[in-house]
């Protein structure tokens, strides 16, 4: 779905002067109103037309099956995009289930055929069972007046134990 940007809204915002102007000198030039609405939706559209598909959107993610408590480790995510019109940026949120570290959300370049990579650090708080449960990325057509998003279900599990070698080593030693 296409969204518009806070961009959009700004220029939107100042469309609207030529259409106060027109108010004030009496209402004689009203067609400005009009146009000045047309040419915003025309200009939504055509970036919404150039804007990337998000079906050319490839990702791949590889993350640690299990860890110790107090250890850290990382998650690696890649995401391509195979159509012939890459977007430059995106915008990469990736959501994490309770137990684990949260993450701050990403703004990388897309380099046209690497993609982008993002390196999540896995920091369980508790031992049990856990789930990188999804990555949510956005990105912006040409002009910047519009945005698309779209979420990948990963629900990868990460099982979190105690580390006992340590107690195994000393345990031995007696």
């Amino acid at each position: 779905m296409i969204w518009p940007t806070a961009r959009f809204l700004k220029l939107a915002l100042l469309a609207f002067l030529p259409v106060l102007a027109a108010v004030a000198m009496g209402g004689l030039y009203w067609e400005v109103w009009g146009a000045a609405i047309a040419l915003l939706v025309v200009l939504l559209l055509a970036d919404g037309i150039l804007m990337p598909r998000s079906g050319g959107f490839d990702i791949k993610v590889v993350a640690p099956e299990q860890m110790f408590i107090g250890d850290s480790s990382e998650a690696v995510i890649t995401l391509r995009h195979s159509g012939p019109r890459a977007p430059a940026t995106v915008d990469l949120v990736v959501d994490l289930q309770e137990g684990l570290d949260p993450v701050e959300s990403a703004q990388r370049p897309l380099v046209p055929g690497e993609g982008v990579r993002l390196v999540v650090p896995i920091h369980p708080r508790r031992r049990g069972k856990f789930r990188l449960e999804g990555v949510s990325w956005s990105w912006r057509g040409p002009m910047g007046l519009a945005s698309s998003r779209r979420m990948e279900v990963l629900n990868h599990d990460v099982v979190v134990s105690p580390n006992v070698s340590h107690v195994q080593k000393a345990a031995i030693r007696f």
